[in-house]
């Protein structure tokens, strides 16, 4: 195998490699094989659903096994088996040989590629501590072939090899895989620091700094846990950042840094509606008698309106989609599956583990052959379409999603209505609503909710017709246009108006049209215009929840159920009262923010936004992720495409545009 040499990282001093590992004694060597041993059974079992899902995903979308093994070096240079999920192609290396893997590497395929940005590959090797190849801490096993190249380069090579090699370490903490002899020679000054103080504080400290790692936090926080351990390789000198700085890194999203956009703080206002409707539900009782009162309902009310907002924001955006420039349906289908399905997937595990720890509040139905549609219909984001209810908190919406994402495109090209003028459309959109009101009126009301997508439709309409900005007159129309209709749903929701001789349809129906002029108003308000609304929904805090607003619409739920269980467990019945309500209003959301955070970190932007951009049908390069990582533009003055805005990330204020962006 040839090794690179890179120019641009230092090889460490000849002295400072040269040092020979101190080999632990036979004490220390039974207390950490020991306690090795039995994290990794703890750890083998938590992990196991997350195992066999991930088994599963890579049969069904890759052939060959769902694992494989290779030969690697343990203690000593003795050759073992390591155990690994496969994420790349079946015999990838047949003509290659043994190579290090690089960055979006092509033998990686779609599977594999989410499975090594979360680690979940490496959780076969576990098995490798049972069977004592291995150890949880420790330098990382290299493939022979390779080794052999890495010890004629570097002579002190061979001393990392005193101890058994680990699935975590002080250089896998610290640095980057390995792509040159730079680097190699850089990861093993930490190895061999680490084999002349290993002891069982050191690992401690490791294995923090590895849960440090998969969250993605930085560098300088792993080594504050690891302590004067890390002062082996000193890091490259970074400029001191702010806290400004350093949150932007974790919640700003590629290509959007400095970039105004409301619709963005419109959905961090929907995803802290849809928290307080469930807030309201699960700490409401505390309230006492309050809880059944007018100020209340109308609170419930207003809450149970952000999932609407969701759907109002994703009608807005892939109707655009649609109708802007032809869309390859088989590569929609593609990106919006892969938007949606990690951060969904890793959740739906957390709640299979939950349920089996937890078995009281478990959703699965005890019938095997039951729980097995069952969980292959929430899979399959079916519950909301079905009626049956979700193992996540409100995911029902996600079958809404889908029935979008497969029928609009299909839409839009059979009918043609992308060439027709800006009136026809407007008008069958009008249309095909007010008749599937009027079904749900007549027939069923199950699914009304449907009906906010076209509200979405028409506000593109409106806000990519428009011509110039709306007058101040204008404006106070618009904002006494939503009070008037969002009073009008609340005064029908709390039961202060009501149609006695009216069956239960009619008043469903006359509520969504009040809804939809309402949320129409507002996304004709805050997407096209440059009023008071617009603005604070572009304030940093409000766009930052909605950039991580889907782990935030995954997760919260779970926040709140852990957090009214500790209310249960810890505080007795008689000290309960309307203060806690009040105090664990900012407590429950700083904690759900917190839960959002970690998956948003984990998952869903190394994961969800890494997709390149590609081609449309027509040949022209677009941003195969529009909806998540580039903005497609709308000037307002022309009702035309900004194109230079498609695919870069040039700072845009909203007195010139609109972003075009997805939630999911």
């Amino acid at each position: 195998m040839m090794i690179q040499n890179s120019p641009l990282v230092m090889t460490p001093p000849p002295e400072k490699i040269a040092k020979t590992a101190n080999s632990p004694g036979p004490v220390h060597a039974a207390l950490k094989r020991g306690v090795h041993f039995v994290l990794a059974a703890v750890f083998l079992l938590i992990s196991s659903p997350v195992i066999l899902l991930a088994m599963i995903l890579v049969k069904l979308t890759s052939p060959g096994p769902a694992f494989y093994s290779q030969e690697r070096l343990g203690r000593n240079g003795a050759p073992f088996r390591i155990y690994k999920i496969r994420t790349m192609r079946h015999h990838c290396e047949q003509n290659s040989g043994a190579v290090w893997a690089t960055r979006n590497d092509p033998r990686v395929f779609l599977v594999g590629r989410i499975l090594r940005k979360l680690h979940i590959d490496e959780l076969p090797q576990l098995y490798n501590v049972l069977r004592g190849d291995m150890a949880l801490v420790g330098p990382r096993p290299e493939r022979p072939a390779i080794a052999a190249g890495l010890q004629e380069e570097i002579p002190a090579y061979r001393d990392r090899l005193s101890l058994r090699p680990g699935l975590t370490g002080l250089a896998q903490v610290q640095f980057p895989a390995d792509k040159d002899l730079g680097c190699v020679c850089r990861k093993l000054v930490a190895d061999l620091h680490y084999a002349r103080l290993v002891r069982p504080c050191l690992d401690f400290r490791i294995l923090i700094a590895t849960g440090l790692y998969l969250l993605h936090l930085p560098l300088s926080w792993r080594r504050r846990v690891l302590g004067s351990a890390a002062e082996a390789v000193p890091a490259p000198d970074k400029p001191k950042k702010s806290l400004r700085e350093r949150l932007a890194a974790i919640y700003e999203l590629p290509q959007k840094t400095e970039r105004i956009v409301a619709v963005q703080g419109l959905r961090g206002v929907a995803a802290s509606l849809v928290f307080m409707a469930h807030f309201l539900t699960l700490f409401g009782i505390y309230l006492g008698g309050a809880a059944d009162g007018f100020a209340a309902r109308v609170m419930d009310t207003i809450a149970r309106n952000g999932t609407d907002i969701f759907l109002l924001i994703s009608g807005f955006l892939i109707y655009g989609m649609c109708i802007r420039r032809p869309v390859h349906y088989g590569r929609f289908l593609r990106d919006r599956m892969w938007r949606i399905y990690p951060a969904f997937l890793f959740m739906f595990v957390l709640y299979l583990a939950l349920s089996v720890i937890i078995p009281s509040e478990s959703k699965i139905p005890r019938d095997p052959a039951t729980a097995a549609l069952w969980l292959l219909e929430n899979l399959a984001l079916l519950p909301g379409l079905t009626g049956s209810p979700s193992l996540i908190v409100v995911t029902w919406t996600l079958g809404y999603e889908l029935l979008l994402y497969v029928t609009l495109p299909l839409a839009v090209r059979f009918s043609g209505m992308r060439n027709w003028p800006t009136p026809w459309r407007i008008a069958a959109l009008v249309s095909v609503w007010a008749a599937y009101l009027a079904y749900c009126g007549l027939m069923s009301p199950t699914h009304v909710r449907l009906g906010v997508y076209f509200t979405g439709f028409l506000a593109y309409e409106a806000v990519s017709a428009r011509r110039h900005q709306l007058t101040t007159v204008r404006e106070g129309i618009v904002v006494f246009a939503a009070a008037a209709a969002a009073g009008l749903v609340v005064l029908l929701r709390a039961g202060s108006v009501s149609f006695p001789d009216l069956n239960p349809g009619p008043v469903v129906v006359i509520r969504a049209i009040a809804k939809a002029l309402g949320m129409f108003a507002v996304a004709w308000y805050c997407f096209g215009g440059n009023g008071v609304c617009g603005r604070i929904l572009s304030r940093t805090p409000l766009r930052w929840t909605g950039n991580m607003s889907y782990s935030f619409y995954l997760t919260h739920g779970l926040a709140l159920k852990a957090a009214a269980l500790a209310v249960v467990v810890l505080l007795p019945v008689e000290a309960r009262g309307p203060w806690l309500f009040w105090v664990a209003l900012p407590l429950c959301y700083l904690g759900a923010l917190a839960a959002s955070t970690a998956l948003f970190v984990m998952v869903e932007k190394p994961v969800s936004f890494s997709r390149k951009p590609a081609t449309t049908t027509s040949g022209d390069t677009v941003c195969e992720e529009p909806a998540a990582l580039g903005e497609t533009v709308i000037d307002l003055n022309t009702g035309r495409e900004i194109p230079e805005a498609s695919c870069s990330g040039t700072p845009l204020k909203q007195e010139t545009g609109v972003s075009v962006d997805s939630w999911k």
